[in-house]
């Protein structure tokens, strides 16, 4: 492939508290941005970016200082929330934790940023709520419009706050899912939420948890599209920067591990920090989530820890077994980039969306196609990509394991699984 090297920009300070003690922990080398699925045309001109994962040693967020133009990450996503039932259910049941517990009703307004295809906000407004969505992808953006859902697409900051604020009055509820991650400039989000927040309203933020990504060696949630890894303490030293207070946190195994984050202006104290908020603090310390020497050694387990996938996998094909892969996600291009999997070892990779389906996996060329084609040509092995939904695919593959498949756990652990 007559790959090449993107334009990016790195940053020399930390995104959440603005200090200079950035270090490197671990390199990726050069890979291509992880949800650009190509079409054939070109496959052969695929861009590559440098990729490091630095923390700052000031307030312990992790972070990916080199950053690509959101127009580049953003203008053709393919990443819908309501392709799974384990998302959909997901967003459901969040939707009913909102309506309940913060007491929702038709005069409240529920403001979500990075809305998606409004899978959250659809359930709310069918209960009556007042929504508003914010999105910066036009082609999910289109989707949320034909499911009713008033929706900007843009940016969330300051501007889109003020118009807001200004066309519905101030919202009591802010929300984000896995959306921090994507953000460069966190400081104009947080002006945007000091806007538009209502003085007793609940900021509500969902992040992939760095805690988990550690344990885990989830090496393959690394990507340019997800800027930032989050500890309490780091969103602790942002939010108080912004004047505001975390006051709870549930841990979630969305995304092989999430926390939902809530917080208030510091100035409202109306709501007193939970008990496993404290908890989760004190935690954080005690397992070295705030100290460098914990982020080194995750960088030289993860080497150690591809090397053995790499040798097993290969172990296998070598001996004459078919390989396919299933779930087209970002990790997927990241695992299989980083670990030389290309389609000379994979056949093919399954996925359920048909925005991804037709394309390829960029940097190894990989064709995304659709489960009939895991019924109609199984290979011996298939290697669950997605291995955070590994419990949705293998109850709906179970076609493939009468049939003598074996499917391919690749993390947090190998493991195989037959029928």
């Amino acid at each position: 492939m007559n790959e090449k090297i993107g334009k990016y920009n790195r940053r020399n300070s930390c995104r959440g508290c603005h200090s200079a003690s950035l270090t490197s922990f671990i390199d990726f080398g050069l890979m291509p941005l992880a949800g650009n699925f190509v079409t054939k045309e070109h496959l052969e001109t695929v861009s590559r970016y440098p990729m490091d994962l630095a923390f700052c040693e000031n307030c312990s967020l992790v972070q990916i200082p080199n950053v690509v133009s959101p127009e580049v990450l953003f203008s053709d996503y393919r990443y819908l929330s309501s392709v799974t039932n384990t998302l959909q259910n997901h967003f459901f049941d969040f939707a009913n934790t909102l309506f309940e517990r913060f007491d929702l009703n038709s005069e409240r307004l529920i403001v979500e940023f990075g809305c998606n295809d409004g899978v959250l906000l659809k359930p709310l407004q069918d209960m009556g709520v007042r929504v508003q969505g914010v999105d910066a992808a036009p082609n999910v953006v289109a989707l949320a419009e034909e499911r009713g859902i008033p929706i900007i697409n843009g940016y969330f900051g300051s501007r889109i706050a003020k118009d807001i604020l200004s066309s519905s009055g101030p919202a009591n509820i802010i929300t984000s899912s896995n959306v921090f991650a994507h953000i460069d400039d966190l400081d104009e989000v947080m002006n945007g939420v000091e806007i538009l927040l209502a003085s007793d309203g609940v900021l509500s933020v969902e992040v992939h948890y760095v805690g988990e990504l550690l344990k885990g060696f989830q090496f393959d949630t690394v990507y340019h599209e997800h800027l930032c890894y989050y500890s309490l303490h780091s969103l602790d030293v942002l939010y108080k920067r912004h004047g505001f207070s975390m006051f709870d946190v549930e841990f979630l195994p969305m995304h092989g591990g999430t926390i939902r984050v809530f917080a208030e202006r510091e100035l409202s104290g109306s709501r007193i920090k939970s008990d496993r908020l404290c908890e989760a603090l004190r935690r954080e310390v005690e397992e070295g989530i705030t100290d460098l020497g914990r982020y080194e050694r995750f960088g030289v387990d993860v080497k150690n820890y591809c090397s053995e996938l790499k040798e097993f996998i290969l172990k296998r094909v070598g001996d004459g077994r078919s390989l396919s892969a299933f779930g087209a996600a970002g990790r997927s291009t990241i695992l299989l980039n980083y670990c030389g999997f290309d389609s000379g070892v994979v056949k093919y990779i399954v996925d359920e969306s048909p925005f991804r389906q037709g394309r390829y996996v960029p940097g190894v060329g990989i064709p995304i196609v659709s489960p009939q084609v895991l019924k109609d040509e199984p290979t011996d092995d298939c290697l669950i990509t997605a291995w955070n939904y590994r419990d949705e695919i293998v109850s709906k593959s179970q076609y493939y394991l009468e049939n003598d498949g074996v499917f391919l756990i690749p993390l947090p652990e190998i493991e195989v699984l037959k029928r």
